[in-house]
């Protein structure tokens, strides 16, 4: 199994990201997507000075989190390692899971409205061109 220190010349996060939402086949990946980002925004907001986390593994633990509160498709483990182009074993992404869980005190849940706030927020200070 390859570390994602080991093929970050191979794998670029960006490709990563590309896989994981079209490989977890959701209907509803956008929302999922900003799921992600919105729980890692909480992450970051909980602990400011934190650094040092890879990239890989902290999209992949949140999309998870996001998309099994956001979807009723429901991915094993094992799934979630393929769809990560197995940079993670099934037990590392228990534990990257549940590290996520405790470090965001287990306040999972997303309400609509914090989301669509934080949708727009994103796209004013990025912009969108997903849909135009």
């Amino acid at each position: 199994m390859n570390s994602p220190t080991d093929v970050a010349g191979v794998y670029h996060l960006t490709r990563f990201i590309a896989v994981i939402l079209r490989d977890a086949g959701l209907s509803n990946w956008y929302f999922a997507a900003y799921g992600a980002l919105y729980l890692l925004k909480k992450l970051k907001s909980r602990f400011p000075k934190a650094r040092g986390s890879c990239g890989f593994r902290l999209f992949l633990a949140s999309f998870m989190i996001a998309s099994k509160t956001m979807s009723d498709i429901a991915h094993t483990n094992g799934e979630w390692a393929e769809m990560g182009m197995s940079l993670f074993s099934t037990k590392v992404l228990f534990r990257m899971e549940c590290e996520m869980f405790n470090y965001l005190d287990w306040k999972l849940i997303i309400r609509s409205e914090e989301l669509e706030h934080f949708i727009a927020q994103v796209q004013r200070e990025f912009g969108s061109h997903l849909y135009d």
